[in-house]
């Protein structure tokens, strides 16, 4: 059995079952880390509140049937709660960019400081806004990148695509 302890930064949280949760962790070692919350939705769970989007955490995962959070201490909020609902979004779109168990020091150093700048995290990710063109017309200024697709638009053709998965450059 595994273990691994780091810090790390809570993207996005899914319901699994009617007890359990699956999250999404970046941890700064050993890159996006997917680990499941046994009874953290039960109102006694003392991992609960610690595991919340945004949060910068101290985490212990194992390899159990898949990886586990076994424990968890939050460090400090990293979302400005002005911005609340551009910041989760802008975490849950990160955490369907980034691979698995690879490490990005430089997109954690960003994350960390509250600072999300989607050209850098993208440039970093292979995909570079300054070198691209819109996927629809093929347009030199891109102004949006589309994730589910892993496409750039430009500012006329993204205003026709929903912005629910779309990042603003």
């Amino acid at each position: 059995m595994r273990e691994y302890i780091d810090d790390a930064i809570v993207l996005n949280k899914r319901e699994l079952g009617a007890q359990d949760a699956r999250y999404s962790l970046f941890t700064k070692r050993f890159g996006k880390m997917v680990a499941k919350g046994k009874s953290v939705r039960k109102l006694t769970s003392k991992l609960a509140g610690h595991l919340e989007p945004g949060s910068l955490v101290r985490v212990r995962l194992i390899e159990q049937h898949g990886l586990q959070v076994v424990d968890a201490l939050r460090e400090a909020v990293i979302i400005n709660p002005d911005n609340l609902g551009v910041a989760l979004k802008n975490f849950a779109l990160l955490s369907q960019l980034l691979a698995e168990n690879e490490p990005e020091p430089l997109i954690w150093a960003m994350v960390c400081c509250g600072v999300i700048n989607w050209n850098s995290i993208l440039k970093t990710l292979g995909w570079d806004p300054f070198e691209s063109v819109c996927s629809s017309c093929d347009a030199r200024s891109v102004a949006s990148f589309l994730v589910s697709r892993q496409d750039f638009f430009c500012e006329r053709c993204a205003a026709r695509i929903p912005s629910s998965e779309m990042v603003v450059l």
